[in-house]
């Protein structure tokens, strides 16, 4: 009688878990303690762009637990033109956004 050895399949033989399967699995959140800031420097004009791609990201990845905060510094400021008073708002710091 013959035996045929079939190999026991490994955790390494399973694919990696596509992004939306990983969207499931939701990691802890992050002590107050251990959270850090990163500045991102971008082109001058899509920090917005970038801000937006990175939430994207959080949210396809479930990092909703560990990105808790995404800003663009902007300030209010107030010109007068044509003596009419117009607000608007200024990028601090253009080319940057904060994560």
């Amino acid at each position: 009688m013959s035996e045929e050895l079939i190999p026991e399949k490994k955790e390494e033989d399973t694919p990696a878990a596509l992004p939306e399967e990983r969207a499931e699995e939701k990691l802890p959140a992050a002590p107050t303690e251990e959270r850090k800031w990163y500045i991102l420097q971008t082109l001058t004009g899509s920090e917005e762009l970038v801000k937006a791609s990175i939430e994207r990201s959080v949210k396809q990845f479930a990092l909703e637990n560990r990105v808790f905060n995404i800003l663009v510094p902007e300030e209010d400021i107030v010109e007068i033109k044509d003596g009419k008073r117009v607000e608007k708002k200024k990028k601090m710091f253009p080319g940057f956004s904060r994560k």
